[in-house]
């Protein structure tokens, strides 16, 4: 239950010293944060509410806040209002004090939820607390607050336990602890105790709305860290568990017995699902030769020999024209100027230039829609990210396998580890430049490893190459030099100072080379072995990071794009497809025209002759003439006709090549259009799989944070301060060892059956919560969002996870797990020494139960000097009702030894709280008070005493 207390006090040094030490009870975890008000903090205007400024007292300090403002931060079950009374002396406590309280009140409830039947969403308990010294008397009545639920008076006596003598509450030593720890229990600020101590107390129609109960609190606490606590640490730290993971420690799983096998099925499963596997590239088909009927082959045949016919003449005039158009032009305008004569359109004389335009305009036809297509492509299904996420977490927590064979060895469930699902969040190589090779860019990890290695081979080559420079000087010794490590005096020749020595000169040349060459040789040795270094660290840890589900997906996505951007380069940097070459169909032209002005030669000449030999005669034979006319002629013709289907078989093999070409232009249009689909559809795959591989990692490799070390020592000045009733422990165990079998059991209650799916839903609901995701669409929003905005839902989530929030939250919830495990039983803390510390101390060590049962084993009647006469004599200082909360390790041993009217309740922590109530009881019938009317009357003799002194 989420509560907030706001206490009101006085602005006295007296509530000054009594927050403070609650400030310091925060600050060591004994007690929660908390609000608190005075009447100096509040800012009246004219026609609006007050502005009300609170003290917020939480483990960081203490803060000045507006206190409705940080009321509004939270969803609260319960806030409490704790009025605060110090009465110290009788003057302390004031009637102003409580109305101010009674106005904070008024506010508060006016500022909480309702629901449409006016039942308040938020419950408010208010609380009179009145704390005197020993032996204070005449505290005006009106500091009661008789509508509240709550009037309570705490007695004024401190007892180191029920059982010994109280050492009275006196102000200038002990009043401040008393009132605090009376505070900081009604307004349920104890650590582990859920609720305030008085939040039971209310009035029904069997009292009086003025009555009061007279209330003492006792509190017992260990100092240091909790036994639960550090159960906590250890188990929620996912680093105890590494490199494993936690099927090695949970009775329903194993650690996969050949995990490489697991992986590689694995990732082979996700890639063979529709959304990850690749798209089909598309047939390169030939065209298929057509069939055709004879008669149909014959008629063609023929119509492209009489087409050939008129071509041949076309062709031959051609040539002439080209000749009569170079000499017109080079008479009527002049050669080089610019001009060209023509004497008229002519036919097409390139079957090439024919074959080209045609595939020209096919291209164009193609080219700006292909451009256009290759970029669009539809988004992945949101089931991509689905299965991947679902399939990598049931292999990490044991969940229910979609697209395999659940993995199982003897019966049991095997589990991979989180280093086998993917890399470690944010996972980096820094390289000898400097820059950083993250474990989620394959393609950077395989070109850096190329890299090292090419480094390597040239480091190892340069050597050689030295050595082999280095090994050649030492052989070629200047002359006169036997040892090269011998060194040459400036005697050692005999000559003059002055002359030169052609040997020493040729010494040190030879020295200085091979200086030069071993200090090249070392640096290039030193290098050599630095890249090596370098190239053997990285590949480990490539090794490492190259064995997860994760990275094998990943790097085969990206080896995929990477062929399909090396093919668009390929594909700009080709030529594209061109006409066939025509040289063969160009021969067969000449070969065709020759043949025709040969044969046509050669049939005209025929004529002629025949014309000649016919004219010499006399009286020729005109049927023969008509014969040999015809045959001539028909020879001619029947030649002239072969020769136009051998050019017509040619020209059909250069129209089956041109319709080859125009089918391969197809198939590469097709192929530029899958490729560019494919190069986007897998661009969006790998920046999508790099966020989730964050996300995935994020879960499996850190799902919770542990809570952080909370260990704070008591300083001796605050020990000094605590009240008898309050006693802090110290334990004896300096690191406290935790059971194997406990562990196991913490381990079981944390790592359940799909514990990372669990832990993703449990942050997506935050997340959804957070930022109003609706999945509309049937899906998660983070499964169909394609933006890469940090903005976007799945921004949202990779920050959310990165930034800690999300694991803080689920280690929340397991830390809530383990408590409530430990409430229920289930599992059972070790027991520590404790030894109390302070001035009531007994100096004795004793086992936490015994420490905190002794709350649940006595009991003493209240101090007599709060009661009247009339109510010792209806036994009001009797307590009528005991509640002591407990800490789980403690309930056996209070429960063979408590009274039978003390209830026992559990406390969450190593805390146990005592509050002794008595009957209801009159205001008139406490020894305490005095009523209105004789509470002037004391002021008014008060006053004319101080006068009469002063006169």
């Amino acid at each position: 239950m989420r509560s907030i207390s706001v206490v009101v006090t006085g602005d006295t040094p007296t509530a000054t010293a009594v927050r403070s030490l609650v400030a310091e009870w925060t600050r060591v975890r004994i007690t929660e944060p908390s609000l608190w008000v005075r009447e100096a903090d509040m800012v009246r205007s004219d026609g609006q509410p007050p502005q009300v400024f609170a003290w917020l007292v939480d483990p960081d300090g203490e803060e000045r806040v507006d206190l409705f403002a940080h009321l509004g931060r939270f969803r609260l079950d319960r806030v409490r209002i704790v009025v605060t009374q110090l009465a110290a002396t009788t003057e302390e406590a004031d009637p102003k004090v409580s109305a101010v309280g009674e106005l904070v009140a008024d506010l508060v409830r006016q500022a909480l939820p309702r629901d449409p039947s006016g039942t308040d969403l938020t419950s408010l308990h208010r609380t009179l607390l009145l704390v005197p010294a020993t032996d204070v008397r005449d505290i005006d009545s009106r500091v009661l607050l008789p509508s509240w639920e709550a009037n309570v008076v705490v007695s004024p006596e401190d007892r180191p336990d029920l059982d010994r003598s109280s050492v009275f509450v006196r102000p200038a030593t002990n009043y401040a602890g008393h009132a605090a720890a009376a505070v900081a229990a009604a307004a349920g600020l104890v650590r582990g105790v859920p609720g305030g101590v008085f939040d039971r107390v209310g009035t029904d129609s069997s009292t009086r709305p003025d009555d009061v109960v007279v209330a003492r609190v006792a509190i017992r606490t260990v100092v240091g860290e909790d036994v639960l606590d550090v159960l906590g640490r250890r188990t929620l730290d996912p680093e105890t568990l590494a490199p494993v993971g936690p099927g090695q420690v949970v009775g329903w799983a194993t650690p996969a017995s050949d995990p490489e096998l697991l992986v590689r099925r694995a990732a082979n499963a996700i890639l063979t699902t529709p959304e990850w596997a690749p798209t089909p590239e598309p047939d390169r088909a030939e065209p298929q030769p057509e069939q055709v009927a004879l008669a149909g082959a014959f008629g063609r045949a023929a119509r492209f020999s009489l087409h050939t016919v008129g071509a041949v003449a076309a062709w031959t005039f051609g040539r002439g024209r080209d000749a009569a158009e170079r000499t017109a032009t080079r008479q009527v305008v002049g050669a080089d100027v610019g001009s060209v004569v023509t004497l008229g359109p002519r036919a097409v004389d390139s079957m090439s230039e024919v074959a080209t335009a045609i595939l020209t305009a096919k291209r164009s036809q193609l080219a700006e829609a292909l451009t256009y297509e290759a970029t669009r492509g539809a988004p992945p299904a949101p089931t991509t990210w689905s299965t991947l996420r679902q399939l990598c977490f049931a292999l990490a927590d044991g969940g229910p396998v979609d697209g395999m064979d659940t993995p199982r060895q003897l019966g049991q469930r095997e589990v991979l580890g989180p280093r086998e699902v993917g890399p470690r969040p944010g996972s980096a190589h820094t390289a000898l430049d400097g820059r950083m090779v993250a474990a989620t860019d394959p393609p950077a990890m395989r070109s850096y490893l190329a890299d090292l290695e090419a480094q390597l081979r040239e480091r190892k080559d340069e050597v050689g190459e030295l050595r082999r420079l280095r090994d050649a000087a030492e052989r070629d010794l200047p002359p006169g030099v036997s040892d090269p490590t011998a060194t040459t005096g400036p005697g050692a020749t005999g000559a003059d100072d002055d002359a030169v020595d052609p040997l020493a000169a040729a010494r040190e040349r030879w020295e200085a080379d091979r200086t030069a060459v071993l200090e090249r040789l070392r640096a290039a040795e030193d290098e050599a072995e630095r890249v090596g270094t370098e190239l053997a660290t990285f590949r480990e840890w490539f090794a490492d990071q190259a064995c997860s589900v994760l990275w094998q997906v990943g790097d085969d996505v990206a080896r995929r794009l990477a062929a399909c951007e090396d093919g668009r380069r390929a594909w700009d940097g080709t030529e594209r497809v061109t006409a066939p070459a025509t040289a063969s169909l160009d021969a067969a032209k000449r070969r065709l025209l020759r043949r025709w002005w040969v044969t046509s030669g050669l049939g005209v000449l025929a004529l002629v002759v025949l014309g000649l030999v016919v004219q010499e005669q006399e009286s020729p034979d005109w049927g023969t003439v008509a014969w040999w006319t015809t045959g001539i002629v028909v020879t001619t013709v029947g030649l002239l006709a072969l020769f136009n289907h051998v050019f017509y078989k040619a020209f059909r093999r250069y129209e089956w090549e041109v319709r080859t070409a125009l089918a391969r232009q197809r198939a590469e249009a097709a192929t530029f259009l899958w490729r560019g689909k494919e190069r986007g559809r897998l661009a969006v795959l790998y920046q999508g799989w790099r966020d989730w591989t964050e996300v995935i990692a994020e879960v499996v490799h850190r799902p919770w944070e542990p809570p952080a070390v909370q260990v704070h020592e008591l300083a001796e000045e605050v020990v000094g301060k605590l009240p008898a009733a309050m006693a802090a422990a110290r334990q004896q165990e300096e690191q406290l060892d935790l059971p194997a079998t406990l562990l196991a059991r913490a381990y079981g209650a944390v790592y359940r059956e799909g514990w990372a799916q669990q832990a993703f839903d449990a942050a997506y609901e935050r997340l959804a919560g957070q930022e109003l995701l609706t999945a509309s669409s049937g899906y998660l929003d983070v499964d169909v969002d394609m933006s890469p905005s940090a903005i976007s839902p799945r921004g949202r989530l990779l920050e959310m996870w990165q930034s800690g929030s999300a694991r803080a939250m689920l280690g929340e919830i397991q830390a809530g797990r383990l408590r409530e495990a430990v409430l229920g039983g289930d599992l059972v803390l070790p027991l520590r020494r404790v030894e109390r510390i302070g001035p009531h101390s007994d100096n004795v060590w004793r086992d936490e139960p015994e420490y905190f049962a002794a709350l649940a084993t006595s009991e003493t009647t209240f101090a007599l000097d709060v009661f009247g006469s009339v109510a010792r004599t209806q036994n009001r200082h009797y307590a009528g009702h005991v509640t002591v909360w407990l800490p789980q390790s403690a309930h056996s041993h209070a429960t063979r030894n408590r009274s039978s009217r003390v209830a026992v309740e559990p406390a969450e922590a190593a805390t146990a709280v005592r509050v002794d109530l008595s009957r209801r009881i009159p205001p008139q019938d406490l020894a305490i008070f005095v009523s209105p009317q004789s509470w002037d009357k004391h002021r008014t003799a008060q006053a004319a005493a101080t006068q009469d002194t002063f006169l």
